[in-house]
């Protein structure tokens, strides 16, 4: 077993209440260093929403159970919205938005990188937990998840 593997095996076994607050502490390193790249916490917002989406939808299904699983720990982190019928139908407006959404995501881990490989660290570990919220990192979200690794 590889240490990525390892790492994944670990995130599908948190617990439900370290699952929040690990979200959590990880959403408030992220969210402030978007914001000030960004320019504004609208924008930061959105950009993370995005990248919130890809993680989601990184085995290329938004699954309405899965993504329930994650809604409650979202908005306690971030706040309302989030709401899956505006997710799905930002999704499922076209399948091409999936990939682009992947990509924008892979896009702002590399960005991260060159401001701060610690920031891009914050941003796997946090999609990797997005993934895991099901209990199960499948192979698409692993292929996912090491996109984001590669520079």
């Amino acid at each position: 077993m590889t240490n990525f593997d390892a790492l994944c095996k670990a995130a599908e076994g948190i617990p439900a209440d370290i699952y929040r607050e690990v979200l959590r502490e990880k959403a408030h390193i992220v969210l402030p260093a978007l914001e000030e790249a960004a320019g504004s916490r609208e924008r930061a917002e959105t950009i993370f929403a995005a990248f919130i989406i890809a993680s989601v939808y990184a085995d290329d299904t938004l699954d309405e159970a899965e993504y329930m699983l994650l809604l409650p720990h979202l908005r306690e982190a971030f706040g309302e919205g989030f709401g899956f019928d505006e997710v799905k139908a930002v999704i499922e407006t076209s399948k091409k938005e999936g990939k682009a959404v992947a990509d924008f995501a892979d896009a702002l881990c590399d960005w991260f990188g060159v401001l701060s490989e610690d920031l891009k660290d914050e941003l796997v570990l946090l999609s990797l937990l997005i993934c895991a919220v099901d209990g199960k990192v499948s192979k698409k979200e692993r292929k996912y998840i090491r996109r984001l690794i590669r520079e």
